[in-house]
């Protein structure tokens, strides 16, 4: 059992040589060399398939429940893997940060930083892990039904502001009333930055016109870098308080929730300050891993 383990242990970092030499004794089959480490490649999704390798290029036996002690043993646990968009590319992300923090301290006491994004919350019951007392089940009710709001909204860190909007369809036209919006907060003189994402609309010649002749400057993130962007985390905080193990028997009871989120989170500053921040978190895609 022992060998059978130090060869798993082993495998994780990089494949070891054809025949590795063990303490004690010599493993007859070859390590395949596609293993990196186990339960992070999609074959080892269950602890059968392990027994079936073990089996196969040990000889060796277990039950599903010795293997299941033994992985937990050797420093294992089942869990998913993190999603990551396939297109990530680290460089770029780290150029972007390079240019925030040098326009954060350029835009002090000068401007204004806001992150923006849409966000399109569904009228659907989210499932979230939870506390519950061992041994029984929690059913919740869940919906079918694909309705969802439509929402533009806009965080700075500058203080937390935290500015939305609810409309029909997201467009250039509505992006456009958005900054116009925005814009009717500060005096013409204060120089307004905002950060987005590549869509489309963020890029029509209509809204870079509008934001070029209102002392708008408009930047974009990176491709594939939602990570880059904050306002994320407070559509995330959205769906804990909203969706999050919630079931609304009517559409117009999810979206009066949705709003009162919104309505009530601009208070809660300290939360806020904690949750929503620019530590950025670069991610890279195995595309561009080197």
């Amino acid at each position: 059992m022992y060998v059978v383990g130090a060869a798993l242990v082993n495998c994780r970092p990089t494949p070891p040589p054809t025949r590795p030499i063990l303490p004690g004794a010599e493993l007859s089959t070859p390590f395949r060399p596609t293993i990196q480490y186990l339960g992070f490649e999609l074959e080892w999704a269950f602890v059968f398939t392990i027994l079936t390798y073990v089996k196969l290029n040990f000889g060796k036996l277990y039950s599903v429940s010795g293997m299941t002690k033994w992985l937990h043993r050797n420093n294992f646990c089942c869990k998913k893997p993190d999603a990551v968009p396939a297109k990530a590319n680290a460089q770029a992300q780290k150029a972007f940060v390079k240019d925030y923090e040098h326009l954060s301290k350029n835009a002090k006491n000068k401007g204004l930083i806001y992150f923006s994004d849409s966000f399109h919350p569904q009228y659907q019951t989210r499932l979230a892990c939870g506390w519950i007392l061992r041994g029984t089940r929690k059913s919740i009710a869940t919906t079918a039904r694909q309705t969802r709001l439509n929402f533009i909204g806009a965080v700075s860190l500058d203080g937390h502001t935290i500015i939305h909007t609810e409309v029909e369809r997201v467009n250039a036209q509505t992006i456009k009333s958005f900054l116009k919006s925005l814009r009717k907060r500060y005096t013409p003189e204060k120089e307004i930055h905002v950060i987005w994402d590549n869509a489309a609309y963020h890029k029509s010649k209509d809204v870079q016109s509008y934001a070029k002749d209102s002392n708008i400057k408009l930047h974009y993130l990176p491709p594939y870098s939602p990570n880059l962007n904050p306002i994320e985390r407070l559509w995330k905080m959205m769906h804990e308080a909203v969706t999050y193990n919630r079931y609304y028997e009517k559409f117009v009871d999810f979206r009066e929730a949705s709003l009162d989120f919104f309505k009530r989170i601009g208070r809660r500053k300290a939360l806020l300050r904690k949750r929503i921040t620019d530590k950025f978190q670069i991610i890279d895609a195995p595309m561009f891993a080197s």
